[in-house]
């Protein structure tokens, strides 16, 4: 019943989805899996192992598909800004929009675990992550991060 559930309740899954699920999944995910596998390893293959763990860690099967790609966006956010910060910000935007959608479900207005919710969450984390690639990459501001894009084998 959501009536018993208090504000240090909520406080506690913003600040494990907007903050500690971020960071460490993102050290794990792309610090070390990605970063490390892109040195010995082409660059897709290690984005798809990074991923495929990355999927592991989310449960079910509908959330590791989303998982799986969610992850791949933020591969490409981490190669755009060459820095962790910018793959956290995006993934705690992608966990920001499952909250608010989970939220709305929890209020019946749409039904919990729809993929529809799924499908919906994971096409504004998409946009969102493209326009934040756009924005690194300087063709959302002229200059922003310019020369910092670098791939390692490919």
């Amino acid at each position: 019943d959501s009536g018993d559930k208090t504000g240090i309740y909520y406080a506690g899954i913003l600040l494990l989805d907007l903050v500690i699920a971020p960071v460490s999944e993102e050290f794990m995910n792309r610090g070390l899996i990605y970063r490390r596998g892109r040195t010995y390893l082409k660059v897709l293959f290690s984005e798809l192992v990074s991923c495929a763990v990355f999927a592991l860690m989310h449960g079910s099967l509908i959330s590791a598909v989303y998982a799986f790609f969610f992850g791949m966006l933020l591969s490409e956010v981490y190669e755009a800004g060459r820095h962790l910060g910018f793959s956290v910000v995006c993934h705690a935007a992608g966990n920001l929009v499952s909250v608010l959608f989970s939220c709305v479900a929890s209020l019946r207005l749409l039904s919990s675990g729809h993929p529809g919710i799924l499908l919906a969450s994971g096409v504004l984390v998409f946009l969102f992550g493209r326009i934040w690639i756009a924005f690194m990459n300087g063709k959302l501001i002229p200059g922003f991060l310019s020369g910092r894009r670098h791939r390692g084998k490919e």
